[in-house]
């Protein structure tokens, strides 16, 4: 029983280097760049955004507030457009003291993420932006 889960084991690591091999000789990297940059594009266009790290914009993360909003009140609000964002201290309490704020949004990307995908978060940021005026 033993010998079977470890074939297993070996195998499923053989498939998943496999996977993420095919993906980056198509462009894996590349694609999530791109990806990156638009978000951090796109996000800089909206009302009333307070950017954290807003010159990183290589990662696949971008940190945010919304200006007199909690960002709670808009990740639920996000969350019924079915979009999914985090909101919280993120395991980083000491920055945020240091950044002088409770808490903050973080949008994310991954490999499937496309540019209509980061086109309908920001579409359900700037309508919960807009519930609040």
């Amino acid at each position: 029983y033993t010998s079977f889960l470890f074939l297993v084991l070996i195998i499923e690591k053989f498939l998943v280097i496999e996977y993420f091999d095919k993906k980056i000789k198509e462009g894996l990297f590349k694609h999530e760049l791109e990806i990156s940059n638009y978000l951090h594009n796109q996000i800089k266009t909206v009302k009333d955004i307070i950017i954290y790290g807003e010159e990183n914009v290589d990662s696949p993360i971008v940190t945010f507030n919304v200006k007199d909003q909690h960002p709670h009140d808009i990740s639920t609000i996000i969350d019924n457009y079915g979009i999914a964002i985090r909101a919280g201290q993120h395991c980083c309490g000491p920055l945020m003291d240091l950044l002088g704020i409770n808490a903050s949004a973080r949008a994310s990307i991954a490999m499937y993420t496309n540019k209509e995908d980061i086109d309908n978060f920001i579409e359900a940021l700037e309508r919960s932006i807009s519930l609040f005026k």
